[in-house]
């Protein structure tokens, strides 16, 4: 009913003055001018409107979205990009919660860079990689024993100790122009040289010079090793007269004229 003695109420909605806000409708209501009622698909928040998906000013896992609210900002579902990181292995995304993260999805993110999956550290000879399975932020070690990098020495074993470095541990013989012997093994062609894994791994050692070595037939020789491969055959200043093994300077018994001289003749 209206009134010629008073003023009467607007339809409600009517359009009144307008207040500051873009988003808020400024409709007369029960004949008040209000603001409290909001365009569809806007938030009034703290005294700011911000239109549908617009992001929270300080966090961008956060925005205006209606349909959770109109009032305060709603954090963005699980997986929502967020703001990169300088780093192409990790994904940039929103954790449900209203915090922005950064896992690692592709190899690894180790000292601040990212390493493909499979890649070895640098000077650990295959000891230490990356395998984003067991760790995506350190380098992990292979099992001890694993084989490494091989270091070129036939007469070594390579392999990863337990603090993954790569280690290449004499195995006790000797590889020689591609055959492998064992220690202590005479030299088939030189009987003064044999192998000495801990002295020459790759090579023959000369036996020392008081080693035997095969007789020449001769008594009044010694027969020994040199101390650099060879068998010698070095006189022992004796003679072998008559079928009798002497010392220098012995006496003929038959003839004192004569001595043993093996200087001049061991024989005679």
């Amino acid at each position: 009913m209206t009134s010629t003695s008073s003023f009467t109420n607007r339809a409600n909605d009517t359009p009144c003055s307008e207040d500051t806000l873009d988003c808020t409708r400024d409709v007369c209501t029960a004949g008040a001018c209000t603001h409290n009622k909001l365009y569809p698909a806007t938030c009034l928040i703290s005294g700011t409107c911000y239109d549908e998906d617009d992001d929270n000013p300080s966090n961008e896992c956060q925005g205006c979205l209606t349909a959770s609210s109109t009032s305060v900002f709603t954090n963005r579902a699980s997986e929502s990009p967020c703001k990169e990181d300088p780093y192409g292995c990790t994904k940039d995304e929103c954790n449900g919660s209203g915090v922005c993260e950064h896992p690692i999805n592709v190899g690894c993110l180790i000292d601040l860079a990212c390493v493909p999956e499979g890649a070895v550290k640098s000077g650990s000879g295959g000891c230490m990689v990356c395998e984003g399975a067991k760790s995506r932020t350190t380098w992990t070690e292979q099992s001890e024993y694993d084989e490494c990098d091989d270091d070129g020495l036939p007469y070594t074993y390579d392999y990863c100790n337990d603090k993954g470095q790569c280690i290449h541990v004499a195995s006790g013989n000797c590889v020689i122009e591609g055959t492998t012997y064992t220690n202590l093994t005479p030299n088939p062609a030189k009987e003064c040289e044999l192998c000495v894994a801990s002295e020459i791994p790759d090579g023959w050692t000369p036996r020392p010079n008081t080693f035997g070595c095969t007789d020449d037939g001769l008594p009044w020789t010694a027969d020994h090793c040199d101390g650099a491969g060879e068998c010698v055959h070095t006189p022992t200043g004796q003679c072998y007269i008559g079928g009798e093994l002497m010392d220098n300077g012995t006496i003929n018994k038959a003839n004192v004229c004569q001595v043993c001289d093996s200087s001049k003749s061991p024989t005679s």
